[in-house]
């Protein structure tokens, strides 16, 4: 059932994936399903682990977020290894969140990018950080992938998020609840 939903649900979901070689290959959503169940279900699968980094924020609460998220994740039992990590700002930085997640027993790590796009930070930054940890352990698979950005706008709506950003009504000042200016009667009298 899972798997089905995977595959009809979200098709447009994909995350790029690298080699030791830097190689990318396209994965869907279906196909990391497949390979989460796989290890569910085959204890000679490879151990993987998910390595979240965020930006990282001079606000502890920002980066606390990220923490939070990952203990989240980690209660719905698809990944015994689940490591926050920060690009700057906060520790632990990518490198050793990544480290963390070898050293806890994983040999593939997916590197989840919890950023909007792809800008430089995805492009070069993440990017370095995956071929430091690739150089540090050769043994080990790392796959850096997408930001969550294209994804959640995708699955979730922009519009919705947006709509959950209006005040409510009693909030607004007197001339402008239901959308109105100042000068044009309130719809509901």
């Amino acid at each position: 059932m899972i798997l089905d939903a995977s595959r009809y649900n979200f098709p447009f979901l994909r995350t790029a994936t690298y080699n030791a070689l830097g190689q990318s290959h396209l994965l869907s959503f279906h196909e990391m399903v497949v390979s989460m169940l796989s290890e569910t279900t085959n204890p000679s699968a490879p151990k993987t682990a998910l390595l979240l980094m965020a930006h990282g924020s001079r606000r502890a609460q920002a980066n606390q977020e990220l923490v939070d998220l990952a203990q989240r994740l980690l209660k719905l039992g698809h990944y015994t290894v689940i490591e926050p990590s920060f690009l700057e700002l906060a520790d632990p930085d990518i490198v050793t969140g990544g480290s963390t997640c070898v050293f806890k027993g994983a040999t593939r790590v997916l590197m989840v990018p919890y950023f909007l796009s792809a800008g430089v930070h995805i492009q070069r930054d993440l990017a370095e950080a995956r071929n430091l940890l690739i150089l540090k352990y050769p043994e080990i698979e790392f796959r850096l992938g997408l930001p969550l950005g294209p994804h959640l706008r995708a699955s979730c709506g922009l519009s919705g998020g947006v709509a959950d950003m209006r005040e409510p009504a009693d909030q607004r000042p007197r001339g402008q609840r239901h959308g109105h200016v100042a000068d044009d009667p309130p719809r509901d009298q």
